[in-house]
């Protein structure tokens, strides 16, 4: 099992045998899923400039020709498109949905094939599982979504941002098929294996992915979240949220039962407790880890801030002490959080 600073994923797992055959599938099912999104992009694309030049004609006709009948043509036109976009998008939504699902359990069933016909029943559920994991873990990356084009290449920031953000939800929807396809994949193995240490780490990991996904993205600029928080307020993604963290440090509790004092699990815990704003929790967390490794800088520094957060300043001083005589840089950065009032 990893360490504290060394965490063990599904990626870890020995399906070297027939990788090649997965990293394949991941690029196949990546390009479709771009193919899927960039096909509705050039459908609100064609409609918009499609408006914008039915726009342009309206106006130009106001100031030449206001009384001709072409300008109440022109008007009627743009109305039409409007209602047309709108009617197509409300059909595009509902087919959408479909289209993910039916891409993710192609490649379920492509992995499938690639698994070798021999391999033990254990590693053909985690292997499984993995190849589901990587595929979402791809559809997760910003390059994902970026754009490239020769004559405006130092733009491509700028379209990689853009395209993340218009597709967030997308790529939620793909992610959580996936994710909760390997955690299902996890679940038929515990019930064959109830206390395989790797098993229950890997689903562990599964469970902080999918809590990840329905995490807001917090690198907007000029830090307003309103537009994204308005769009998916609706998908309660922090409800969501809330339920996979539990989950995942159910499997961490389990992992802490079956291997008592492992700091890896300890640190995962720590930070699932933290995403949950349950600091109390955290802090006893790092105090394990801190009789586990009482000389580690971060793991001090990290609980000298929860004790200020905390108000439990003389704990936090005790830590700061601790820590100077370790690191003074990192403890001057650890008082500035001390805040009597």
């Amino acid at each position: 099992m990893a360490t504290y600073y060394q965490t063990e994923s599904s990626e870890n797992l020995n399906i070297n045998q027939f990788a090649h055959l997965v990293e394949s599938e991941c690029r196949n099912a990546l390009g479709k899923f771009k193919s899927i999104l960039t096909s509705y992009a050039l459908f609100h694309l064609t409609f918009a400039l499609l408006s914008l030049a039915q726009l342009t004609l309206i106006f130009a006709l106001l100031f030449t020709h206001p009384t001709s009948p072409f300008f109440a043509i022109a008007i009627a036109s743009l109305l039409l498109t409007i209602c047309s976009h709108l009617i197509i998008t409300y059909y595009f939504q509902g087919k959408k949905p479909i289209q993910f699902r039916e891409l993710e359990t192609n490649f379920y069933h492509a992995c499938v094939k690639c698994i070798p016909v021999d391999i033990p029943d254990d590693d053909y559920h985690l292997s499984l599982a993995h190849s589901m994991f990587q595929l979402a873990t791809y559809i997760g990356q910003k390059q994902v979504y970026s754009l490239s084009f020769k004559p405006f290449t130092f733009l491509e920031g700028m379209f990689i941002f853009i395209g993340y953000h218009l597709h967030f939800k997308e790529m939620l929807i793909m992610q959580e098929l996936l994710l909760h396809r390997s955690i299902k994949e996890h679940i038929e193995l515990i019930k064959k294996n109830p206390i395989d240490l790797a098993v229950h780490t890997s689903l562990a990991n599964a469970y902080t992915a999918l809590a990840k996904i329905y995490q807001i993205p917090t690198n907007l600029p000029f830090d307003d979240l309103t537009l994204v928080e308005r769009r998916f307020a609706k998908a309660s993604l922090k409800e969501k949220f809330k339920v996979a963290t539990n989950r995942a440090i159910e499997e961490l509790k389990i992992l802490d039962d079956l291997a008592p004092n492992d700091p890896w699990v300890h640190a995962q815990l720590a930070s699932c407790y933290h995403h949950l704003n349950l600091f109390e929790e955290e802090t006893r967390e790092y105090e394990i880890l801190l009789n586990i490794r009482p000389h580690d800088k971060e793991i001090l520094y990290r609980l000298g801030v929860l004790y200020f957060r905390l108000g439990k300043n003389a704990k936090g001083l005790s830590t700061y002490r601790c820590l100077m005589e370790i690191d003074a840089r990192d403890a001057s950065h650890l008082i500035s959080h001390y805040n009597p009032f």
